[in-house]
């Protein structure tokens, strides 16, 4: 008995930190794209006060298609591997 209570603990000290870790990724990729964020509207407003409007609106377009691209990603394969892991039980 005692050993099946160790391997549950065991089970579940793994699962917390597997879960720590996915939400510590989160927060550094929500920081990352915030600082990107930051820095490319940064660039656009120097390059907006130098006159190069093109540039700047093409570079705050592909800042945003970048990240907005990559949330959808997420989601998008996220959702696709619940797909296949409730195919692989059925």
């Amino acid at each position: 008995m005692k050993m099946a209570e160790a391997e549950q603990s065991h089970r579940h000290t793994v699962d917390q930190k597997v879960v720590n870790s996915l939400s510590d990724e989160n927060t550094r990729g929500q920081w990352f794209a915030f600082l990107l964020a930051i820095s490319v509207l940064g660039i656009a407003a120097y390059l907006f006060s130098i006159d190069k409007d093109g540039a700047a609106v093409a570079l705050v377009t592909a800042d945003f298609l970048v990240i907005a691209g990559s949330f959808i990603g997420v989601r998008f394969w996220k959702s696709r591997g619940e797909s296949e892991e409730s195919e692989d039980k059925g």
